[in-house]
């Protein structure tokens, strides 16, 4: 990067990097929010300028994975862009749901970008 970026003063915060990735899961284009409420709010809470605005939906839809139980979950190198369901709880880019860990299983996020999620990311 040629500058520095960094945004201290929001809820979400993020460092600004190489997001393209060999594989790529992505939701469609119906995946993309279609009510007009506002992303923020000016903030009621010492320290924070923006928050969530309250009493809003964002109708954001899209899709998911989700490791259950005994199985193996293994990512690397992966891009998820339009992943996740705004406010539905368990819909993630990548859900790892009730794992059971046994002698030898691992299950991993390694090297992965989420682009443009609906709600949360791991």
């Amino acid at each position: 990067l040629q500058y520095y970026h960094h945004a201290g003063e929001k809820e979400y915060q993020c460092e600004v990097g190489l997001l393209s990735r060999n594989i790529l899961i992505e939701g469609n284009d119906r995946s993309e929010p279609t009510d007009i409420s506002p992303l923020e709010c000016d903030s009621t809470v010492n320290g924070w300028t923006k928050m969530p605005c309250p009493d809003t939906f964002l109708t954001g839809l899209g899709g998911h994975t989700i490791v259950v139980g005994q199985a193996q979950g293994r990512f690397r190198g992966v891009e998820f862009h339009r992943m996740g369901m705004t406010n539905v709880l368990g819909r993630y880019p990548v859900h790892f749901h009730h794992q059971a860990v046994a002698a030898g299983q691992v299950s991993e996020v390694v090297d992965c970008a989420v682009r443009r999620s609906y709600f949360r990311a791991i």
